[in-house]
């Protein structure tokens, strides 16, 4: 596999998992602002810490500075973004109106196919013959559709079912859950940080005030590690329904 590896697989791969999106641009752009604190948070836990075991340590320099408010920010922004469309989708009951969509869908022009797919479910710029792919599962047509919504970004039709879009897909949700973990290990710096200057004031060297901001990093960095972890959940997806869920599995 490696002999078929290209430099544009490899700037395809950088773009999909970095940029993508407007809401994915931020959040990376948050979470690498974000991430780049750690040294200075190991520095500050290991300051206050040290005020408890009267054990000498130099002052940290403080923790909470632009480059973490502004990552906050746009982690903050890009869940915005997507909380936006989580209720616009959320917003109408449209369950009669799928059910005869489904019932139909064969009689309606191709143009009226897609518009009236993207109206339903929600699903932007999905390709006409995928559609058709998707709706033409006869043993579990709701699942997959349910599945397809989840995970459209990453599959595209392929003969009469689907197939991933990017080859680099597992690397990519294995590399989503590696970034889980850091995001993890962060919040679980940021938590001990806000139990210090909880217990004592000032102990992190972060100001007088350091528990709000600290806070603020704490909602983010929870913000972010939940995003990420439905990130990784849909292309674990898409490998499913690619896999798992072809029709020639269902013999009728």
């Amino acid at each position: 596999m490696s002999s078929n590896v290209t430099l544009r697989d490899i700037l395809d791969f950088l773009y999909q998992f970095f940029l993508g999106t407007m809401s994915r641009k931020l959040f990376s752009a948050g979470m690498a602002l974000l991430m780049a604190g750690i040294p200075g948070m190991i520095d500050a836990v290991t300051y206050g810490t040290s005020l408890y075991f009267s054990v000498k340590a130099e002052p940290p320099a403080p923790v909470f500075e632009w480059p973490q408010y502004i990552g906050s920010l746009f982690i903050v922004t890009s869940t915005f973004i997507k909380l936006r469309q989580y209720f616009v989708d959320r917003r109408n009951n449209l369950t009669e109106e799928k059910t005869k969509f489904k019932e139909t869908w064969r009689e309606l022009s191709d143009e009226r196919l897609v518009d009236e797919f993207e109206r339903l479910y929600g699903v932007k710029n999905a390709g006409l013959t995928t559609i058709k792919n998707i709706l033409s599962h006869k043993e579990y047509k709701n699942r997959v559709i349910y599945m397809f919504e989840v995970c459209h970004m990453h599959v595209e039709a392929q003969g009469s079912w689907l197939k991933l879009i990017d080859k680099w897909i597992r690397a990519r949700k294995n590399f989503s859950y590696t970034f889980s973990l850091l995001s993890i290990i962060l919040a679980i710096f940021t938590i001990i940080m806000i139990i210090l200057e909880i217990l004592r004031p000032g102990s992190t060297n972060s100001g007088t005030y350091a528990l709000y901001p600290y806070c603020i990093l704490l909602f983010a960095i929870v913000i972010a590690t939940i995003v990420i972890i439905r990130d990784s959940s849909s292309m674990g997806t898409a490998i499913t329904l690619v896999k798992k869920y072809h029709p020639n599995n269902f013999p009728s």
